[in-house]
């Protein structure tokens, strides 16, 4: 027997749902360590995490039946990692902080992870070893995640 519509919304499986499950995560850490609880800036970080997550998976779910829906909410997702990644640059700056150009070892060497299976296979291996370091690889992955949204499909 056949569906009347097609399943969709096999999100799970995206990277880019996965890489932005991680920038939630780490986010979460990140301002509970490093922001102060009941400040604008940390649910603000909070909120554009947890948006670019969910938006994703709203949108691929509403693509059994609009297009039009998947695309708005794939465009609000990526807005969103967007202003987390604004907000990290934001804290960066604010504490003197240096942010790692696209050339620097450190992005390379981190590009290349989260281009390998073994990110996915245990990507909560990444953690904030230093405040600096664990700031500048969730920058990262925001940044990342934002244009993976670009990018079309492997």
């Amino acid at each position: 027997m056949s569906q009347f519509l097609e399943n969709k919304g096999g999100y799970r499986n995206f990277r880019v749902y996965r890489l932005s499950e991680i920038i939630y995560d780490l986010s979460m850490i990140f301002a509970k360590q490093y922001i102060r609880a009941g400040s604008r800036t940390r649910d603000q970080i909070e909120q554009a995490a947890r948006s670019g997550k969910q938006n994703i998976a709203e949108g691929s779910v509403a693509s059994t039946t609009s297009s039009e829906t998947e695309i708005k909410l794939t465009n609000v997702a990526k807005a969103s990692l967007e202003e987390l990644l604004l907000d990290y640059e934001y804290f960066l700056r604010q504490n003197k902080l240096p942010q790692w150009h696209k050339n620097h070892p450190r992005t390379i060497q981190l590009r290349e992870y989260l281009k390998s299976d073994d990110f996915f296979e245990q990507p909560h291996r990444i953690r904030f070893g230093n405040e600096r370091r664990g700031i500048l690889q969730s920058v990262y992955h925001a940044h990342q995640s934002s244009h993976l949204h670009a990018s079309p499909p492997d």
